[in-house]
């Protein structure tokens, strides 16, 4: 294991990072080592090791032990870096927020299409998080403005400094999005996106290391993992335009249950949208 005591090079750095890595059984050791290189050095992993015989200095020995020896107690490296890329976005992130993810770049394309060769979309997004749902969506349809909802203070703080920087026409509020009386300040929206927490109570007793270091109250869903499905469907319905869409991400196996919370309420044109391992990740329905 490193001690910076000894001059080494690029190369071997990045054999230690990966040794040291895949010896504590992290899933993907040498990506993690990719992206640890990357951060240190503030460069592509193949333009660091262009030159990867040239030697690294003690700061930099030592800047990468310290980040591997937290790595090694599973606690998230999105943490670790304090910023994470989520459609091709870098956005700031820690603890309190949930860590986005590669799964829910399926409903921010879904949206897209949605709502190709539209002028302008009126957007809202409920439990926003880190703001990753309405950001990469301003970035990749034209005129894009609305609001993004979260309340919880911690993951409110890193959703205002988001939107502040990548889309300043989304509005950061923090209310309960489980409330009535909060879906009634909020009219009318051609499209309402939503990545509620959807975990079971079997799920939480089964987590990875890595996701307990996430906040609870964007992981659990309550015992059938469908508490903010049934209460989002019913409350926001009447706050989309007209043929407008609320788009869900879900978990695993839950398209049969959330489809009849959306059918109870009234919505109609459902679909399905598959993620990257072929599991229904995202459902849209749209409002009579």
């Amino acid at each position: 294991m490193m001690n910076g005591n000894n001059i080494i090079t690029r190369r071997e750095l990045f054999k230690e990072i990966n040794q040291i890595l895949k010896n504590s059984k992290i899933d993907t050791p040498e990506t993690e080592a990719c992206f640890i290189m990357e951060y240190i050095f503030k460069k592509n992993i193949g333009y660091i090791l262009m030159d990867g015989n040239m030697p690294v200095t003690l700061e930099i020995i030592n800047k990468a032990y310290s980040i591997c020896k937290r790595r090694i107690q599973h606690y998230p490296l999105q943490y670790i870096f304090g910023e994470w890329e989520f459609y091709g976005i870098s956005l700031e992130i820690g603890e309190g927020v949930l860590i986005p993810r590669a799964d829910t770049e399926i409903l921010v394309d879904t949206v897209c299409s949605l709502r190709s060769g539209m002028k302008e979309t009126k957007l809202l997004d409920l439990c926003s998080g880190s703001g990753c749902i309405p950001i990469a969506i301003s970035s990749n349809l034209p005129n894009v403005s609305g609001y993004a909802l979260e309340n919880d203070y911690q993951a409110f703080e890193y959703l205002k400094k988001n939107l502040e920087k990548h889309a300043p026409k989304i509005i950061p509020f923090k209310c309960d999005v489980v409330q009535s009386k909060t879906a009634c300040r909020f009219p009318k929206f051609d499209i309402i996106t939503c990545n509620p927490p959807y975990l079971t109570i079997n799920d939480m007793e089964c987590l990875q290391k890595e996701v307990t270091f996430e906040p609870e109250a964007a992981l659990f869903g309550g015992d059938d993992g469908l508490f903010f499905y049934k209460h989002i469907t019913k409350f926001w319905k009447n706050s989309l335009c007209k043929g407008g869409y609320l788009v869900y991400e879900i978990g695993k196996g839950q398209e049969n249950d959330v489809t009849n919370i959306l059918k109870q309420n009234g919505f109609e044109n459902i679909q399905y949208f598959k993620d990257f391992n072929g599991i229904i990740r995202v459902i849209t329905a749209s409002s009579s």
